[in-house]
């Protein structure tokens, strides 16, 4: 009995240790990092922008995979805001991707727009350019997807 009571302060010394208010605080800081969320705009000529904040994992992805299908499967000229994006992984891209594809199905064009460093280092190591065009100037993004509509628009 005594060894289980002197084992249970020793366990709470050392919880008080570990969680301090410094501690949790940043604890819940972090948990807070790792909402995102979705911003949907609609920009002049037809334009959609999408704006992406947080961390793009699996519980990420989750909270957004049917809004981010819906726009894409909607619109014809995206551009997915990637700046404020600080964690991405396969299941983002593979989301990023058959969105894109999507959009290109119905003769439009998803184009991702201004990475941060590390995101455009993930994007980089997968080679997603082959598949989806990475600009890092929103107004760039905006004017290529402009120009896929005007010519998809033209007459044969």
């Amino acid at each position: 009995m005594k060894l289980k009571l002197a084992m249970g302060r020793a366990v709470e010394r050392a919880a008080a240790r570990l969680l301090t208010p410094k501690r949790l605080a940043s604890t819940l800081c972090g948990m807070l990092e790792m909402v995102m969320e979705m911003d949907v705009e609609e920009l002049e000529g037809g334009v959609t922008k999408v704006v992406l904040r947080g961390r793009l994992d699996s519980a990420g992805v989750a909270a957004i995979d049917v809004r981010f299908k819906e726009v894409t499967g909607s619109k014809r000229a995206i551009v997915v805001d990637l700046s404020q994006v600080n964690f991405l992984t396969s299941l983002a891209i593979g989301m990023l991707v058959f969105g894109a594809r999507a959009v290109a199905n119905r003769g439009g064009k998803l184009v991702l727009s201004s990475p941060s460093e590390w995101v455009s280092s993930v994007l980089q190591s997968v080679e997603i350019e082959q598949l989806i065009p990475v600009v890092l100037d929103r107004s760039a993004a905006i004017a290529a997807v402009q120009r896929e509509l005007k010519h998809a628009r033209q007459p044969c």
